[in-house]
């Protein structure tokens, strides 16, 4: 593996499922402040449930492609309880990732060559900021030249969540929610390459209990204020929303409700 080049890493993204009105959240900042001076840092409070790593993978594959090489990011997500705190660093497309090993990576990453990274830690630990995450980006820092190879052993057993794929037959494909976000957008299990290869030329329509969605919009602009729309959003995920509105609560759509795709000429 290459080494990451941490001389160039001007940017440090935090993201965590902590929210901003929390005290944590307070110190998070002002511990990073404090430890990186010189850095640029962006902090990104999400709502998500503990412990939902299909949630956490949605969000991920959204913001992933979208920084500037040699972003470092820190993945502060909660643990649930029935979990162990084990912790892998990663390198995708000149940007550095630390984070949990609760099955996120692995679902967000599954299609592209990545190779993960035990960061090693005492199981007890109760700060993940202070006690994994800081002290290994300090370490890498410091030990610019050296590949993370070198540095951090490889993860060789992953938690593999057992993911719901599409139903697909030659017209239709049953697709699930995976996530609804605080804006009521629902966000579903197919690629955007998976759906046009599965589609083929042809028209597509979304057919709900309460409702049809009669075709694939570029974006959400496309529709008028109320309107339901479907697009592919950023990581090629398809997503279902209303303009100016919140489609979940609209049309009775939340997490792992089921819904079909038809094609037709």
């Amino acid at each position: 593996m290459d080494s990451f080049d941490a001389s160039k890493s001007e940017l440090i993204h935090y993201w965590t499922d902590v929210g901003v009105e929390s005290i944590e959240f307070t110190l998070a900042q002002a511990r990073l402040y404090r430890h990186f001076p010189k850095m640029n840092i962006a902090f990104s409070p999400s709502r998500l449930k503990k412990g939902n790593v299909m949630a956490q993978s949605i969000v991920l594959k959204q913001f992933k492609d979208q920084f500037p090489p040699h972003t470092i990011h820190i993945c502060d997500l909660s643990f649930v309880a029935s979990q162990s705190r084990r912790f892998i660093i990663f390198e995708y497309q000149s940007q550095l990732f630390l984070g949990p090993d609760n099955g996120l990576f692995y679902i967000a990453f599954n299609d592209q060559t990545v190779e993960f990274l035990r960061i090693i830690n005492n199981n007890f630990l109760k700060d993940p900021l202070g006690e994994i995450y800081i002290p290994t980006i300090i370490e890498v820092i410091k030990k610019t030249g050296s590949s993370l190879s070198e540095m951090f052993t490889p993860k060789d057993i992953m938690v593999r969540p057992i993911t719901l794929q599409p139903v697909i037959s030659d017209r239709t494909m049953r697709i699930t929610c995976l996530y609804v976000d605080h804006m009521g957008n629902a966000f579903f299990n197919v690629h955007q390459n998976e759906f046009e290869e599965i589609r083929n030329g042809r028209k597509a329509r979304i057919r709900m209990m309460t409702g049809t969605i009669n075709k694939i919009s570029n974006q959400m602009e496309d529709v008028t204020e109320g309107e339901i729309v479907a697009y592919f959003d950023w990581g090629g995920i398809l997503k279902l929303s209303q303009n100016a509105g919140n489609f979940s609560k609209h049309l009775a759509v939340y997490e792992n409700t089921q819904i079909m795709v038809e094609f037709y000429e």
